[in-house]
């Protein structure tokens, strides 16, 4: 009885061991990779990890940044959309539209003054930092290049806002149409903007964001956004659990093991969802509102073209053009090294809203009647 104790024990050793180099071997070769993956700066590695890492990004910035903000929400914070590069104050015979912060606009002449009685054709551009104007002067931006070119006849209202996906772009529309009645309604957006879309937390600003849900065929509208304050009060319950995410977040192995299912899970959302927001704009909009859709950059998933074409949602597609529009009015289509486009773009990105925008018939102008909302609360 001993010795056949002794020989199970023997056994059991053995398999201990080789258990153990099995897992010493793969813990090495993990860590070889992970070596030779920080060693390489190849473009498309870099790319690869951006799923994983922005679905640990809040938690790492929650880690490392445990400064208890004010109870009160910044000027900037919008319960709705999160953030904003603009508020709407009333005032006797006009709407006022600036900066939340008091510096931007104003240092660069953005301030806007709306009457309520409209004389001529409104149009409001909407989107993220390309229709806002990231890194330009005021008068090289997409709205500034359009008003010059559609003349007197026409009142142009810049209202993107940095960092927006397409569900923010919903509603601020759903906001401002009530508000200003427009005969037209621009919606720029750029490949990155329909990824935001499926985020419920900006890696831009660091602040949570709305979330949008497509269930059983039906779009599900978000809750309040949290101000920075309430989601530190979470964050503080959850300290393990973010640090232990903090401390994957850089880990390169597990970024490519990951990506895969991460964006196997993001892809219905891509495709389905901002489809789904850009038809509810388009169909909810009152009539006396025309809504046109442009993609200004990127390269647009092929899921979410499809939808489109099965929802019989138009859209004008600018890239294909940029360079023809650049030799027909010469000017050179150049960006910033992040991707923003230059004077150059905005004014090819202008050009083109005016000619779809030229083929619309104008209106009657109105006397400043408010349209009724796109959706009841």
């Amino acid at each position: 009885m001993g010795k056949l104790m002794a020989v199970k024990d023997s056994k059991l050793g053995h398999i201990a061991v080789n258990v153990c180099l099995v897992v010493v071997s793969i813990a090495a070769t993990l860590l070889l990779i992970e070596v030779g993956l920080r060693l390489t700066s190849h473009p498309l590695l870099k790319s690869a990890y951006g799923p994983w890492q922005v679905a640990n990004y809040e938690s790492l910035i929650y880690f490392h940044n445990a400064s208890r903000p004010a109870e009160r929400p910044p000027k900037w914070f919008h319960a709705t959309r999160g953030w904003t590069d603009f508020t709407i104050q009333r005032g006797p015979d006009e709407y006022l539209i600036e900066d939340p912060s008091g510096a931007s606009w104003q240092e660069t002449q953005r301030i806007q003054h709306v009457p309520y009685a409209k004389t001529r054709r409104r149009v409001i551009l909407i989107g993220d930092s390309f229709i806002y104007g990231w890194k330009v002067r005021w008068d090289e931006t997409i709205d500034r290049f359009l008003s010059m070119r559609l003349g007197g006849e026409f009142e142009v209202i810049n209202l993107g806002t940095r960092g927006y996906g397409l569900d923010q772009t919903l509603l601020v529309a759903n906001e401002v149409i009530p508000q200003f009645s427009p005969d037209d309604v621009v919606v720029g957006f750029i490949a990155l903007d329909l990824e935001r879309s499926c985020e419920s937390f900006s890696s831009l600003t660091a602040v949570a964001k709305p979330k949008f849900e497509f269930i059983d065929g039906r779009l599900v509208w978000p809750r309040p956004v949290p101000t920075p304050y309430e989601n530190y009060l979470v964050h503080r319950k959850r300290q393990t659990l973010d640090a232990v995410l903090a401390k994957l977040y850089s880990v390169r192995v597990l970024a490519l093991a990951m990506g895969p299912f991460l964006r196997w899970a993001r892809e219905p959302c891509i495709g389905k969802l901002n489809a789904e927001l850009l038809r509810s704009l388009m169909n909810d909009t009152p009539q006396k509102t025309r809504v046109h859709l442009i993609h200004l950059d990127g390269v647009l998933p092929t899921e979410f073209a499809a939808e489109m074409t099965a929802l019989n949602v138009p859209y004008y597609s600018a890239p294909a053009d940029i360079a023809a529009t650049a030799q027909a009015l010469g000017v050179t289509p150049d960006k910033h090294a992040d991707g923003h486009p230059k004077a150059g773009l905005n004014a090819i990105y202008a050009y083109m809203i005016y000619k779809i925008l030229s083929s619309t018939p104008s209106v009657v102008p109105s006397t400043g009647a408010v349209s009724e909302p796109l959706r009841s609360n």
